[in-house]
């Protein structure tokens, strides 16, 4: 009878300990998936230049700019 009195305090001890786990979890999936979200625009502006968007942009400001 006396492991009842001694499965409280494991279950307790599991739900916080799991907790905790769960907790650093889910911080490393928002800081990943913050880091992909502010790669991509770095990543499109590296790209931009290749698209040719840039010089038509150039174009629409100033027709005569180089």
């Amino acid at each position: 009878m006396g492991g009842g009195a001694r499965l409280f305090p494991w279950l307790v001890g599991t739900a916080a300990a799991m907790s905790v786990i769960a907790v650093y979890v889910a911080l490393a999936a928002t800081v990943f998936f913050g880091r992909v979200l502010v790669g991509v625009p770095g990543r499109m502006w590296k790209r931009l230049p290749a698209l040719g968007v840039t010089a038509a942009a150039r174009t629409l400001e100033n027709p005569r700019a180089k």
